[in-house]
């Protein structure tokens, strides 16, 4: 699971709907690019040949991610169209979607991992699911797709130009800051078919990003996961088995890092807090100064690490408070001290 912190600077409702009505409204690329702050000309150059640093990011277990970084320019370029494309998702977000939804200032109801996490608490049962390869099953055509129809409803060329602006070889990368609303917006028609599906079986549904969760009384059924495994398929993505769980809720199973307690509100998992420390742990010793003189990773894929960390131990403050112990030592391992072999 991919973490992204949210701006510092929140803005109303009013102010984010208006920005996506700004996009919807800029009927040519020109308009577009005024809005992006650069020519026509340089977006149709950059979208015949995108510009992106590949490297590989470490996870905690052991594995490594491929990160697609833009360049600099197509980056700031990609920055300001997502936000744009937010204000857009915004207005039409279906209320199952939680991952990658901006907190406006006057939000009374947040999307986030907690409350996805929470809508599941009062539930006997959970059904739990991942889409495969979520962010790069994403092609361009699908994107060219999505902004010839509703509500966008670009001309094809438009469509097609801005689809090839916001992927590499032809999918959406991991590492672009518009890749994560635009996977929300993909998502739309698959979100409504899942929670008209939930709806008539009396269950609650939520996404966040990859993650599909249902919950209910009763226990799920085989049937059940055939089912919505149809409704994925059909719209272009692929169930990842091995990641397909039902539980009970009293047994705490976790939705997105959070379990879900007796008590009836989620918290941090064991598991979660076992795999901060051991990114804290492969942090520290990929920055120690013996790992940079032998040049194995680039900075940029060490300093992408220590963001995802910074992001996971925000996630430890929200949840537990700033001056809670658990959020205060791993802080500290972080900053100064040598993590434990706890």
């Amino acid at each position: 699971m991919l973490y992204f912190r949210q701006p510092s600077k929140k803005l109303t409702t009013q102010e984010l709907l208006t920005k996506g009505q700004f996009l919807l409204k800029a009927r040519t690329l020109k308009a577009i690019g005024a809005l992006l702050m650069c020519d026509d000309s340089w977006i149709r150059e950059q979208a015949a040949s995108p510009q992106y640093y590949s490297f590989q990011a470490p996870k905690s277990s052991g594995a490594f991610r491929l990160i697609e970084n833009p360049h600099p320019k197509l980056k700031e370029c990609q920055r300001l169209l997502a936000d744009l494309l937010q204000g857009v998702y915004y207005g039409i977000r279906p209320r199952s979607a939680y991952a990658f939804v901006p907190t406006t200032a006057d939000e009374s109801s947040p999307c986030n991992i907690y409350t996805n996490a929470l809508r599941h608490c009062r539930s006997k049962w959970v059904l739990q699911l991942d889409l495969k390869d979520f962010f790069h099953s994403i092609s361009a055509h699908r994107i060219k797709t999505m902004f010839c129809a509703l509500p966008f409803n670009y001309p094809e060329d438009i469509a097609q130009v801005l689809a090839k602006l916001l992927t590499s070889k032809n999918r959406l990368p991991i590492g672009a800051p518009t890749s994560p609303v635009v996977s929300n917006l993909v998502c739309i028609e698959l979100d409504h078919q899942l929670d008209k599906l939930a709806r008539d079986y009396g269950w609650t549904y939520t996404r966040y990003a990859d993650d599909i969760t249902f919950s209910g009384e009763k226990r799920f059924k085989n049937e059940t996961v055939e089912h919505v495994r149809q409704h994925i398929e059909s719209n272009g993505f692929v169930l990842n088995f091995e990641k397909t769980a039902i539980s009970r809720t009293q047994d705490e199973p976790e939705i997105c890092g959070l379990a879900i307690r007796p008590e009836g509100k989620p918290d941090l998992s064991s598991r979660f807090i076992k795999d901060l420390k051991m990114d804290i742990r492969i942090y520290k010793t990929l920055s120690s100064d013996k790992m940079i003189a032998q040049d194995l990773f680039p900075a940029e894929a060490i300093n992408r690490f220590r963001q995802h960390i910074e992001g996971e131990l925000s996630f430890v403050r929200f949840i537990k408070g700033p001056n809670h112990g658990l959020y205060l030592k791993l802080r500290y391992m972080l900053a100064d001290g040598l993590p434990s072999a706890e």
